[in-house]
């Protein structure tokens, strides 16, 4: 996992509450299991955690910036001459958790 872009955010409230937010652009990869291909799914899960905070003090939230909404796509440029990779989807919502599943389907092409 490469960090492009990071963002730091505070803001100081009256009362001595402190929001403090980071924006991150990342690029992530994992390693695939093709023993059983074309017969399984692939699964990469993402795990976000914070090991100076408590779960309940940390919220994430996913912003999508690509044209179909989704926080997790499919490079258009994405070239892989031999395989399709198709249905590739994030399972959660925004709120306070520990992590998220993204699981994709690879398949031989023609």
């Amino acid at each position: 996992m490469t960090s492009q872009l990071t963002i730091t955010y505070f803001k100081f409230h009256p009362d001595g509450n402190i929001f403090y937010s980071v924006r991150l652009t990342v690029t992530m990869a994992c390693k695939l299991n093709l023993q059983m291909f074309p017969h399984d799914v692939q699964t990469c899960t993402v795990m976000l955690e914070s090991y100076g905070y408590q779960a309940t003090d940390v919220y994430y939230k996913w912003n999508s910036r690509n044209s179909t909404g989704d926080v997790v796509f499919i490079a258009e440029d994405l070239e892989m001459p031999q395989f399709m990779i198709n249905q590739c989807e994030a399972r959660g919502e925004d709120k306070y958790l520990q992590y998220w599943y993204v699981n994709g389907l690879l398949w031989k092409g023609a």
